[in-house]
């Protein structure tokens, strides 16, 4: 599996499965962590791009990461995720 687009949305469906806590900051560490194994070779990585951007332009917020930026608008890491699947699925389209 090298498409990242692909990746999220399996996630998605069944977060226990790849993430140890369905927490944004394990989704992050996930991510970060299978980016690393061949980068080069991993499909649609720009979508992770026009997420940053994405995130900023929502929130108003720069100079973090995606997944800071949006724990910083919700409850808590739970809720974040949730968060993060609503925002990720906007850009997808």
């Amino acid at each position: 599996m090298n498409d990242i687009v692909k990746l999220i949305d399996m996630i998605e469906k069944r977060p226990a499965l790849y993430l140890s806590r369905h927490t944004i900051s394990a989704l992050k560490a996930f991510l970060d962590g299978w980016q690393m194994r061949e980068p080069k070779e991993i499909v649609n990585i720009e979508i992770l791009i026009r997420l940053q951007s994405y995130i900023e332009d929502y929130y108003g917020v720069t100079g973090h990461s995606w997944d800071k930026i949006i724990l910083l608008f919700s409850q808590d890491e739970h809720d974040a995720l949730n968060t993060f699947f609503i925002r990720y699925n906007e850009i997808k389209k």
